[in-house]
């Protein structure tokens, strides 16, 4: 039995797979995702290794930063509009796995808990938003164990939506 503590950071990309989130009035304004930037995240991990399996709880501060295009009757007038939002968690996922060599494979399940988030979206007259607070999805990729250093690629689902823009 042995076990890794250390800082861990990185670099993440979303896609929420939907281009137009949503029409609320074809006459008055829809919404669509004009792409998404590079988040950020950093926390802390464990590894406890048992023989070939591993068992790794992390909790990361982690950013998602999306651009979006706003197209129709703004504040009275028909036009278009870029708006940035950035919104900000903390994720708890428990990844269990498999390790052989320096190569680890490993899934499980994670908690976004919401923390706070800026948005351009709130000029808009009558915007608002509501994330939900705790959030549950999951977590599968693989990765890399070189000496004090791990390297992760991972994939990420949710069960449910963040939240609603309004």
């Amino acid at each position: 039995m042995g076990f890794n503590f250390g800082i861990k950071a990185g670099f993440s990309q979303t896609d929420y797979g939907l281009k137009e989130l949503f029409v609320t009035d074809p006459d008055d304004f829809k919404m669509v995702i004009e792409d998404s930037r590079v988040g950020f995240h950093g926390g802390i991990a464990l590894q406890l290794r048992i023989k070939k399996f591993i068992l790794q709880p992390e909790v990361l501060v982690n950013t998602i930063n999306v651009n979006y295009k706003l197209t129709g009757r703004i504040s009275g007038l028909i036009d278009t509009i870029l708006a940035k939002e950035t919104i900000r968690n903390v994720d708890i996922p428990l990844m269990i796995g498999f390790k052989s060599g320096v190569l680890r494979l490993n899934a499980g399940p994670v908690g976004h808990l919401y923390l706070d988030s800026s948005s351009d979206l709130f000029k808009v007259s009558g915007y608002s938003e509501q994330f939900n607070k705790m959030q549950w999805g999951w977590q599968a990729g693989m990765g890399l164990d070189i000496w004090k250093i791990t390297i992760d690629l991972r994939y990420e689902g949710n069960f449910s939506k963040f939240g609603d823009h309004i």
